[in-house]
């Protein structure tokens, strides 16, 4: 139904819709995500490194594995990159956070996360957390009957984000308000 092409992000989106986190919000998100991730990132779930490395092929796999025909879940899938795409590139160059990794140097704190093949961006929002969000209220649109399963996979993206070291907390917030922002603005369909 849409197509984000070259334009600005103020042609869609009034930045002060949103809250950047500042410097004590990101703060408190570093120490909350070190014990994690020096808990998780030595060794993530085999899932986690799957869903970082090719998301697309995840979220297709699961939509079979929840009810569509692989025809119908890879164009579904298709459809949810081909639109959130652009949009998180210009979202993410616009706001141009840095990663967890990036603040440790500035909190001088104990960081270590995994080495991600997807975290060579800023950081918000989070880019898998809002393609995942999208393609679960479509999901759900598709058989509301799913809600639970599409939740779990939602849930596990974005849990793998901060378990890996690559997102805050905020980020996925920020994918989930851009989420409800498409869909409750019928750009998501």
């Amino acid at each position: 139904k849409i197509s984000y092409d070259m334009r600005m992000v103020s042609e869609y989106f009034k930045s002060e819709q949103f809250i950047f986190p500042n410097e004590d919000t990101t703060y408190m998100e570093v120490a909350e995500l070190t014990k994690m991730v020096n808990e998780n990132a030595k060794s993530p779930k085999k899932v986690y490194v799957q869903q970082d490395k090719d998301l697309k092929s995840y979220l297709t796999k699961e939509g079979v594995r929840i009810g569509l025909s692989t025809n119908e879940s890879k164009k579904l899938v298709d459809y949810v990159f081909n639109t959130t795409s652009p949009l998180i590139l210009d979202l993410k160059q616009y706001w141009n956070r840095a990663r967890p990794y990036q603040y440790v140097y500035q909190f001088d704190v104990d960081f270590h996360p995994f080495n991600t093949t997807s975290s060579h961006s800023p950081s918000y929002p989070s880019g898998h957390s809002l393609q995942t969000m999208c393609w679960k209220k479509l999901m759900d649109n598709i058989n509301s009957s799913w809600f639970k399963k599409t939740e779990n996979v939602e849930n596990s993206v974005n849990q793998s984000r901060m378990s890996l070291g690559v997102h805050f907390a905020s980020d996925i917030s920020f994918s989930r308000e851009i989420c409800n922002y498409l869909h409750d603005n019928n750009l998501l369909s």
